[in-house]
Formats: structure tokens, C-alpha cells, sequence
């Protein structure tokens, strides 16, 4: 939106890596949501445990998904956590999880707009 925040995704991104191909745009769009609140979980797990190189492996290995469909705010994220959890600084760490699960929100509700009316129509109509 012009002088608004930018969206928390950028399908186009996708689009460069995958093509124009529908199908394989909503497979990547499916699966995202699911893989973010599991990333979500670990990171939560982590912190409970302690486990800041868990942490950094799980940011580093979601930042490449956000990347794919460029989601700039779970990126920036990911790259916060990896740096927290290698450093050891869980009271970062501890910051960071409802930033994390506010931004994975945000890319829901976004994708829910963009993709759910013409994907998912409704069986009354």
C-alpha cells in the first residue's frame, strides 16, 4: 500500500523462483504457514531448553523458506534469532518469540486474503 507498510509477503518472489505455475505457487503458499508455527514451536522449545545453537540451526534453516516467498519481516527475524541463539542470548531469544508469532500472524491473515476467497469458495454459493 502506497505510504503503508508493505505486506508481510511478496508472492512475487515466488513467482521468480517457481514461474507463473498456480499449483506449485499455492503447494509453497499451503505448506508455509504450517512450517512458520512449527519454527515457532522449536523456537519456543529451544528457549525453554536453553538450546541457543537449536535455535540458530532452526532460524537459519527457516530463513530460507521465508526468503522464497519474501517475507522480509520473518526474514529480519530469523536472522535475529540465529545471531540471539549463537550468541548464547536467551533474553533476546525471549524477546523475539511474540515478535515471531505476531509476524507469522500477520503472513497468515495476508495469505488468507490473497489466496483463500478464490482457492477455498464458499460451498453455499
Amino acid at each position: 500500500p502506497a505510504g503503508g507498510t508493505p505486506p508481510p509477503l511478496d508472492l512475487a518472489i515466488l513467482a521468480a523462483y517457481v514461474g507463473e505455475d498456480a499449483e506449485v505457487m499455492q503447494e509453497f503458499t499451503e505448506r508455509f504457514i504450517p512450517s512458520a508455527r512449527k519454527a515457532l514451536a522449536d523456537f519456543a522449545e529451544g528457549s525453554a531448553a536453553g538450546d541457543g545453537q537449536a535455535i540458530a540451526d532452526t532460524a537459519h534453516r527457516f530463513k530460507s523458506v521465508a526468503s522464497y516467498l519474501g517475507a522480509a519481516p520473518l526474514v529480519e527475524l530469523c536472522k535475529r534469532f540465529e545471531a540471539a541463539g549463537r550468541g548464547g542470548d536467551l533474553a533476546a531469544i525471549h524477546t523475539l518469540l511474540p515478535e515471531f508469532a505476531s509476524a507469522v500472524d500477520d503472513a497468515d491473515a495476508y495469505l488468507s486474503g490473497q489466496l483463500g476467497t478464490p482457492d477455498h469458495p464458499d460451498p453455499a454459493t
